[in-house]
């Protein structure tokens, strides 16, 4: 995001994201989870809905890595809301893809 001009450069090491830029990031990063939980269902072999699961427990822990890092530093909303939501976006595209499988 920061090629394309959308997000400030983070070369001065100075973290100045809006609540704008952050809405932003939380729009792609819900249809980033939500489409790599339908691609985990996809390539799963058999019990897919664990595969997604998984998924989303590591995006959850990743995400809660982020929140503790980044405590202080920024607005406090975005980061908890992607601990918040990881999992669930993950198994929305669980669910997709099973509804996926049973038009097949």
């Amino acid at each position: 995001m920061e090629k394309t001009g959308v997000f400030p450069s983070m070369e001065s090491g100075e973290i100045n994201f809006n609540n704008r830029l952050l809405l932003i990031s939380s729009a792609y990063r819900a249809i980033y989870g939500i489409l790599g939980g339908f691609i985990t269902a996809l390539t799963a072999q058999g019990k897919f809905m664990k595969a997604v699961i998984i998924l989303g427990c590591i995006g959850t822990a990743i995400s809660l890595t982020g929140l503790i890092v980044m405590w202080g530093k920024s607005t406090l909303w975005y980061p908890l809301s992607l601990v918040i939501l990881s999992l669930p976006y993950t198994i929305i595209g669980g669910k997709i893809y099973e509804k996926y499988l049973l038009k097949k």
